[in-house]
């Protein structure tokens, strides 16, 4: 209505002002009135142009508007796509079979590699996995690992047949180091040739505070506020040419086998406090940037290899392991000379 009333408006001040350009007493009466019939024609042939420039905008904006809608409809078909993958996922990680819960992770990670915009939210379920209690098999039960059940264990699954499972603890460890094995493979940015990598996170934190892990090998990789305080770490953990971000946080943290952080960098605060290294520690050609916190640090093992390098500054917020200090002429850790501890 609004329009139709301005293409009227403009269609009668066309006409108006094309009327009042006609001289009076120009030729004979009848070439004036054929004049006056030619400015009301080109009157209205503006007017049909108002109208056909409105009806143009009035279809664009239609099909702006039928575009967004169809974006938004395709929008949100996808997020209800990804939020049922996701559940699906999510809900095969409890399931009490291997392979279902292995399932699962490769659902996620595909989903993950997929939607960049959900990364972060797939990983913290994947390190929540991984921060469920979990004790590892010994080696008397790897031993039978391919043993028949017992009669009396025969019998007890007979009588309690509604009762679920528990999962078996080897086939938990294996499920345990695909989660690893992912979170690693994705947070390396380059390839083994040292091309980049196109299945790298960038971005992504990770937090696995508690958690038990099985020979864990984050070497090479970027890790952005990385948190593995209290962490249990069963076997080598591998940290080597790791580059850490931000806050690295490992007080607490449990090294049953080899640390292995050779050169490795950590470019915000390192904190190792009441960390305990129960086999050797390498932090041979190790950086540290930021601040290094090692105080009530434990190292059982005689094989301490700490020859790494700080960075400037009078490192006054520095708390070394007993026996270590700066060196600040050369900026490297050494040993502290006998007599002198």
């Amino acid at each position: 209505m609004a329009g139709a009333l301005v293409v009227a408006g403009i269609t009668w001040a066309a006409v108006w002002a094309l009327q009042t350009t006609v001289p009076a007493g120009v030729g004979t009466p009848l070439e004036a009135a054929q004049l006056r019939v030619e400015t009301i024609r080109t009157g209205l042939s503006v007017g049909a142009g108002a109208g056909a420039a409105a009806a143009l905008l009035l279809a664009l904006r239609r099909q702006q508007v039928t575009e967004r809608t169809q974006q938004a409809t395709e929008y949100d078909a996808g997020e209800k796509r990804v939020t049922e993958l996701y559940v699906k996922a999510a809900e095969q990680l409890g399931s009490d079979k291997a392979p279902v819960r292995l399932a699962g992770l490769y659902a996620l990670e595909r989903l993950a590699q997929d939607n960049p915009v959900h990364r972060q939210s797939i990983v913290e379920v994947i390190c929540a996995y991984l921060r469920m209690p979990y004790t590892p098999p010994t080696e008397e039960q790897s031993d039978r690992s391919s043993a028949e059940p017992d009669a009396a264990e025969a019998t007890d699954t007979a009588e309690t047949p509604n009762q679920p499972t528990r999962p078996d603890p080897r086939e938990e460890r294996q499920v345990r180091l695909a989660a690893q094995r992912i979170l690693a493979r994705h947070l390396r940015p380059k390839t083994a040739d040292r091309k980049l990598s196109p299945t790298y996170w960038n971005g992504v934190a990770i937090d696995l505070t508690e958690a038990t892990l099985l020979d864990v090998d984050f070497s090479d990789c970027d890790l952005n506020n990385a948190r593995f305080s209290g962490v249990k770490f069963t076997g080598t953990a591998w940290f080597r040419r790791a580059a850490f971000t931000r806050l690295s946080l490992f007080a607490g943290a449990t090294f049953t086998g080899d640390a292995r952080f050779d050169r490795a960098k950590f470019m915000g605060g390192a904190w190792f406090h009441g960390s305990t290294f129960i086999g050797d520690a390498y932090f041979d050609g190790t950086g540290f940037s930021g601040t290094a916190w090692f105080q009530g640090a434990t190292f059982e093992s005689r094989q301490t290899f700490f020859h790494a390098v700080v960075g400037g500054g009078d490192r006054l917020d520095d708390r070394w392991p007993a026996g270590w200090r700066v060196d600040l002429r050369t900026r490297r850790v050494v040993r502290v000379p006998a007599g002198e501890e």
